[in-house]
């Protein structure tokens, strides 16, 4: 396989959910559709006491075709629980307490999944798929950032970012060794998201700090710029095309009142003041699939809004009685064609909204008095989407499953060819700068990118893609027009990208 100036930001089968918000741009939206049109059941609850749980990672990461969901907890565990049935599958004992969403990535490219987390104590953790260290790294403070991975300086392996409470952005090898480490004004909550934000054909990594500054670090460490927010970000920052000229933008919000959308050299685009604080990362999708990106994100006003990327403005609101301080996540849960919003404010209710236009699809009621943040994937291998929430009440955690009252069993059958010659089911499409490529099945495909005139400018991919969704970013400096070629030993594509 050859792959050449490639970054991988979801290889993970379609219907997981390998990182916090899904994907290192932090998009928290889940391609795999769901069932639940009238509802939702508890498929299994897992409990312990006194235990913290956040949002959940999803993936089989073991490959022996049972998918795994992987928490941390406050008793000092990282725990493997087997999707379908919430039965733990082994425990691994940290240090001190796990207070955010493991990454799953084979970061050191032995062909095997690890899981990589750190501790509040500020020890960083990589452990097997079977449940044994690898290595640790010794921080200079608390960590409750969640890991991205990525290959973000281009040298053809992976990197681990994570922040700290101590100030800094630290970069560790695939081995755990320290690379560099940028060094804020402030602690470091939030988790980094990933991706060429300025178009310079370099990865950039984006962060926000208790001291209200949105930082964008070069894949060296050094600072490329920072933008001033009126109070402390708690809010993980999100990347993504929202407005539709091709180039991206970030998202964050602060505790200031207020989510900011800053285009990828820092400058303010627009603002949308919430009302009330802005803890939870924003989630972009296409909710009605008609081309334009809306912003959706909970404030302490108790409301969840949904913005237009394009304009900042409000598009719809919906009021959950209490502060909504959990990240949304979106899916086509009722198979319907369009996106819908489940949020989980501080209550006993999880919401699944109309992304359209914010109205009640259904609502499940769970005994606790906090709910955390949801993750939405495949958690049986059924290929519908399902749920996971972590929930505290009366001193007591647990992570709720919850699935569609029949348990519906959505594995399709992909047989044959499609009108370009391709296995039914594949699709490519730009997404800002980058390519996404979605494939139900294995597939041997090459990817190349041509300018205008039809040179050459980049190999990108050729060999063998598992299946799922795929996101490279090509690595072009020039502004232009460029095509997208996709080859497969049945048929060509060709997509268009505006630098």
């Amino acid at each position: 396989m050859i792959v050449l100036s490639i970054a991988l930001l979801a290889a993970a089968p379609s219907g997981q959910w390998p990182t916090y918000a899904g994907d290192i741009l932090h998009a928290h939206l889940q391609p795999m559709t769901g069932r639940m049109v009238s509802g939702s059941v508890v498929k299994w609850t897992y409990s312990w006491s006194n235990i913290d749980i956040r949002a959940a990672a999803i993936m089989d990461i073991d490959g022996d075709g049972i998918v795994e969901v992987l928490v941390g907890t406050s008793l000092s565990q990282l725990a493997a629980l087997n999707g379908a049935t919430g039965m733990e599958k082994w425990l691994f004992s940290t240090v001190t307490s796990v207070q955010a969403t493991p990454a799953i990535a084979d970061c050191d490219g032995d062909g095997q999944l690890e899981i990589l987390a750190g501790t509040i104590g500020g020890s960083f953790y990589c452990v097997s798929s079977t449940g044994s260290q690898e290595w640790v790294f010794h921080a200079g403070g608390g960590i409750r950032s969640s890991a991205a991975v990525a290959d973000v300086d281009g040298d053809a392996s992976l990197e681990v970012l994570f922040g700290c409470y101590d100030g800094n952005l630290y970069c560790l090898s695939s081995s755990g060794i320290q690379e560099w480490a940028f060094t804020a004004a402030g602690g470091i909550e939030t988790s980094p998201a990933v991706a060429d934000v300025d178009g310079d054909g370099d990865m950039e990594i984006v962060v926000g700090g208790y001291d209200g500054n949105l930082y964008c670090v070069s894949s060296s460490g050094s600072q490329e710029w920072s933008f001033y927010t009126g109070d402390s970000i708690r809010s993980s920052p999100t990347i993504g095309d929202v407005d539709g000229d091709g180039d991206l933008e970030v998202l964050v919000g602060s505790r200031d009142d207020t989510l900011y959308c800053v285009s990828g050299t820092g400058a303010q685009e627009w603002v949308f003041p919430t009302g009330g604080d802005v803890i939870g990362s924003p989630a972009i999708a296409d909710m009605e699939e008609d081309g334009t990106i809306e912003v959706v994100v909970g404030s302490y006003s108790d409301s969840l809004f949904c913005i237009d990327g394009a304009t900042g403005a409000r598009k719809w609101s919906f009021y959950g009685g209490t502060d909504i301080r959990a990240d949304a996540a979106i899916a086509d849960l009722d198979n319907d064609g369009l996106m819908e919003v489940v949020v989980a404010p501080l209550s006993n209710v999880v919401y699944c909204l109309n992304g359209e236009d914010g109205s009640l699809l259904w609502s499940r009621s769970v005994t606790g008095t906090r709910l955390y943040d949801p993750s939405i994937g495949d958690i049986d291998g059924d290929s519908c989407a399902e749920i996971t929430v972590g929930i505290y009440s009366m001193a007591l955690y647990r992570l709720h499953a919850l699935d569609d009252p029949a348990n519906t069993d959505c594995r399709p059958v992909y047989e044959g060819l499609d009108e370009h010659g391709f296995p039914q089911g594949v699709k490519i499409m730009p997404v800002g700068n980058c390519i996404y490529l979605f494939n139900p099945n294995p597939v041997q495909v090459s990817i190349e990118i041509y300018d205008a005139s039809g040179r050459l400018v980049q190999n990108l991919y050729d060999g063998l893609l598992n299946a799922g969704g795929h996101t490279f970013i090509p690595k072009i400096k020039a502004g232009g027009v460029y095509m997208a070629v996709l080859r497969h030993q049945g048929g060509m594509r060709i997509v268009k990208l505006i630098k």
